[in-house]
């Protein structure tokens, strides 16, 4: 374990170095960027890493102490650049992470409406940056027995939530004179559904990459992964699985949004891949981490 918390640390700290200066190389050939998009842009990015490994920590998803999710969440970061004019999917990846801690602490809890209303009120915040992710309410009402029962009283908690975030927004474009503009935010979400995908050949490359080492992820998880952890880790890693594969269905559905969902799809599967590079020391598992910053960094100079 000493070895490899040794190895998380130092990578974490390259993966951090990266970040900056791929964001710094990107803010330098783009001029129209102001400086404080990219303070933002770190400070949105730093934000989320911490609550990745708060979420891992608190719950031991790795089973072991390990800063992997974070190293892989910087270095996804560092090569994309050109998320920098995407703050909202920041604060909606926030408040997802948010969501997801509150529901694992109904892990066996016979009171626990209070966490069920805060969950799914982090979840429609979320919703108010990326309005697709309401359709994540159904999902998580069904995905939620994984952890806890979704019995009645639980289920009128998320309701209620729900139509409290809803109903203050409603009233506030009521009051500040904003419904039309509050209707166009969601039409143009509904307009986007099913869009025509095209996509630059880097872009093809970067996610045929990151769907290799999302699959072997999974299937790590699902084959030795499962069997050596305890069921609250094996309950929580599903959960995870389960809305990482629908930020990757709404990438491809609300294609013009894509690299919102991917920013999405970086927390659960940077804790997904983080498992198998914790596990995996042989030869196979570096290669793939040298493959992955050779692939990553043509797509970073791609934009640049």
């Amino acid at each position: 374990m000493a070895h490899r918390l040794t190895r998380a640390n130092w990578l974490w700290q390259v993966a951090f170095l990266l970040f900056m200066l791929s964001s710094g190389l990107f803010a330098f050939f783009r001029s129209d960027l102001a400086w404080w998009r990219i303070l933002l842009h770190a400070v949105l990015v730093g934000g989320n890493a911490v609550l990745l490994q708060l979420l891992v920590r608190q719950f031991e998803l790795l089973g072991s102490l390990s800063i992997f999710p974070a190293t892989i969440y910087f270095l996804l970061n560092a090569f994309c650049p050109n998320f920098i004019p995407e703050p909202q999917a920041y604060l909606a990846s926030a408040c997802l992470m948010m969501t997801c801690l509150s529901i694992f602490n109904c892990y066996q809890q016979n009171e626990c409406r209070v966490k069920v209303y805060n969950a799914y009120f982090f979840l429609c915040m979320a919703g108010i940056f990326i309005p697709g992710l309401l359709l994540l309410i159904p999902i998580i009402w069904i995905s939620f027995n994984l952890i806890n029962t979704l019995n009645i009283k639980r289920w009128l908690a998320s309701l209620l939530a729900v139509i409290t975030v809803v109903g203050s927004i409603c009233a506030l474009a009521f009051v500040f004179d904003a419904e039309q503009r509050l209707l166009l935010i969601f039409t143009r979400s509904v307009e986007n559904f099913y869009a025509a995908i095209f996509l630059k050949a880097e872009e093809w490359i970067f996610l045929a990459g990151l769907t290799v080492l999302s699959i072997i992820g999974i299937f790590h998880f699902l084959n030795q992964g499962q069997r050596s952890r305890r069921n609250s880790i094996r309950y929580f890693n599903s959960f995870l699985i389960i809305i990482g594969l629908f930020c990757v269905a709404m990438m491809f559905l609300f294609s013009p949004l894509r690299h919102q969902y991917l920013i999405l799809a970086a927390l659960p599967f940077s804790i997904i891949l983080g498992m198998y590079f914790n596990d995996v020391q042989h030869l196979f598992s570096r290669i793939l981490i040298i493959l992955s910053l050779a692939v990553g960094c043509v797509y970073c100079l791609s934009f640049i």
